[in-house]
């Protein structure tokens, strides 16, 4: 989930092969097109496979600086 200054922005769920992690392991990325503010903004993730929700991920702060 992406937030930044004015509230929640991104809350889109993935596949494994959209993240380019088809055998679920690795490093996995998506690269999102979502306008945000020149504000700090956190970012956590949210795993899910046929069980369940796994838990929240630790939350990373980074800030947005305008070009």
């Amino acid at each position: 989930m992406g937030r930044d200054g004015t509230g929640v922005k991104i809350t889109r769920r993935y596949t494994v092969a959209e993240v380019g992690c088809a055998a679920g392991t690795g490093f996995c990325c998506v690269a999102q097109s979502t306008t945000v503010t020149a504000d700090p903004g956190r970012w956590d993730v949210q795993t899910r496979n046929e069980a369940g929700y796994g838990p929240w991920s630790n939350v990373m702060i980074f800030n947005v600086a305008p070009q």
